[in-house]
């Protein structure tokens, strides 16, 4: 049986992934569109995705 506090810290885990996947979101379109990178520019976009999936979930 999982108990409150277990529970707790998986979910101050994910809040951490969460923020850190969204300031690597932020950096990486920034980045893209000041060096033009498309690439950049995708795994933002991409990240941001990630960013939706695991904070609805």
């Amino acid at each position: 049986m999982e108990t409150h506090e277990h529970s707790h810290n998986f979910e101050q885990r994910t809040k951490y992934v969460v923020f850190l996947t969204a300031i690597t979101m932020v950096v990486e379109i920034g980045i893209g569109f000041t060096t033009n990178s498309m690439s950049l520019l995708a795994d933002g976009l991409h990240m941001g995705s990630h960013v939706l999936a695991i904070r609805h979930r």
